[in-house]
């Protein structure tokens, strides 16, 4: 049962992957088995920085969102992924406060030192700035620019000449309370455009990045349920199990 709970879930974010190759482990995928699947080539396993639909069919079996969409319900709703629970909603709508479960772990790097790397509040608080970020490939996001307290100023320092985003700096819509809590905080209620990011605004390790620089595209480390094995651009990408990844039931 394990093992199908992980392939159900896995076979749904992996369509369209040239190749897939299991590894064993708790909770992981069954090692005897291989699907193969064509697309067409990718452009980056970047998760802020990939612009076509074919990254991102792979990149989501990679990298995780706070939630996923349970499509089963009616209507469709949010389900938690890394969050441990939906979230709190102020009643004016403005303050979303997201506690994550303990224990997830991106998969080994040689920036973590040697050490398992847990993930915390603070990977999404850098990845929520770096969807911000105009100076990445995509620009930023208009809409969540819009959308979070204090990002607007932030974006518009960014943009000055020779200005970088300052990734240092404190945020009011986007912050850390502690190690499991992210808190949200937005100018006006926006709910299409929160639950939309609270989805696709995927976690990266912020020392995984910055050890990585320009390459950063073709060296994704997440928490998901598979790891990068090989990619031939033009060729083949093969994904492995992630040997340590959690256990999970659907909705």
């Amino acid at each position: 049962m394990k093992c199908l709970r992980t392939m159900s879930r896995a076979f749904i974010r992996l369509a369209g992957v040239f190749g897939i190759a299991y590894a064993c482990g708790v909770g992981a995928a069954d090692p005897s088995k291989v699907l193969r699947l064509a697309q067409g080539d990718i452009d980056s396993l970047d998760p802020q920085q990939w612009g076509d639909y074919f990254s991102g069919w792979v990149g989501v079996a990679i990298f995780e969102g706070l939630y996923e969409w349970d499509y089963f319900a009616t209507p469709a709703r949010l389900s938690p992924n890394t969050a441990a629970e939906l979230p709190k909603i102020s009643d004016d709508g403005r303050t979303w406060t997201i506690r994550l479960k303990p224990g997830i772990y991106f998969t080994n790097d040689p920036a973590f030192g040697g050490k398992a790397r847990e993930l915390t509040a603070e990977d999404y608080v850098y990845s929520f700035k770096r969807l911000l970020d105009p100076n990445l490939r995509l620009g930023g996001s208009l809409l969540l620019t819009e959308a979070l307290v204090g990002a607007r100023a932030a974006v518009d320092a960014a943009r000055k000449p020779g200005a970088k985003f300052d990734y240092d700096a404190p945020m009011e819509g986007v912050r850390g309370i502690d190690r499991y809590t992210l808190q949200l905080r937005l100018n006006q209620p926006n709910y299409p455009v929160i639950e939309q990011n609270l989805t696709v605004g995927l976690a990266v390790a912020r020392e995984v990045v910055e050890a990585a620089g320009r390459e950063i595209g073709a060296h994704p480390v997440g928490t998901g349920p598979y790891r990068l094995r090989e990619w031939k651009r033009g060729s083949r990408i093969i994904l492995e199990a992630n040997p340590n990844y959690r256990l999970l039931k659907f909705p």
